[in-house]
C-alpha cells in the first residue's frame, strides 16, 4: 500500500495527492513536518489517480482494499488545475484553486531504445509494448489521447489506446 502515507489515526492533516507519487511523499512531509512540528507524525496523504479520489471523497472519503476500509475525509486535494476547477464549477470543492507544480509529459523507453522510438506514431510499431494510464481514472490521459489524434489521427489512438499496435 505504496501510495498512503502517515497513520489514519486521528491525522490533523489529510491530502489527497492525484497521481501515483508515493516516491515524494515521504521527503515532502518530513520536511514539512520539520517546518511545522506541531505536525508531526499527524499528517496522512493519499497517492492514487484522481479519479479514484473523486470516487472516494464521493463515498464520504471510505476506501477499501481487500477486507480493509477506513474512512479519511481531506483537508486538500491536490489534482490538475482544470479538474479542480471543474470540481469547484460543480460545487464539490471550495476554491479558489491554487497552481503549485507544473510537468512536461515525456515518452520513456527501456534502455538503448530497443524499438527505437522517436515519435508518437512509433507507438503503433509491431511488437511495441506500452503502459498508459487508465483514462477512466487519469486525466493526463486525455492530453495524451489529442497528442496522439494530432500526431496521427483516430488510427493512432485506436492503436495506443484500443487495438494496440499490429
Amino acid at each position: 500500500m505504496a501510495d498512503f502515507h502517515g497513520s489514519v489515526s486521528h491525522p490533523e492533516l489529510v491530502l489527497y495527492v492525484a497521481g501515483n507519487y508515493d516516491f515524494a511523499m515521504a521527503p515532502l512531509m518530513k520536511k514539512f513536518e520539520s517546518e511545522n512540528p506541531h505536525y508531526k507524525g499527524q499528517v496522512f496523504a493519499i497517492t492514487i489517480p484522481p479519479g479514484m479520489l473523486v470516487k472516494a471523497m464521493k463515498a464520504g472519503g471510505t476506501f477499501t482494499s481487500g477486507n480493509m476500509s477506513f474512512t479519511v475525509k481531506p483537508d486538500a486535494y491536490l489534482a490538475g488545475l482544470k479538474a479542480v476547477n471543474a470540481l469547484i464549477k460543480s460545487g464539490e470543492l471550495t476554491g479558489p484553486a491554487v497552481p503549485y507544480v507544473t510537468n512536461d509529459l515525456t515518452i520513456m523507453v527501456p534502455k538503448g531504445n530497443p524499438a527505437h522510438i522517436t515519435s508518437l506514431a512509433d507507438l503503433a510499431k509491431p511488437g511495441v509494448r506500452l503502459v498508459m494510464p487508465n483514462p477512466a481514472f487519469e486525466a493526463v490521459a486525455r492530453q495524451i489521447e489529442a497528442s496522439l489524434k494530432k500526431a496521427g489521427g483516430d488510427s493512432l489512438v485506436d492503436a495506443v489506446y484500443k487495438t494496440g499496435p499490429k
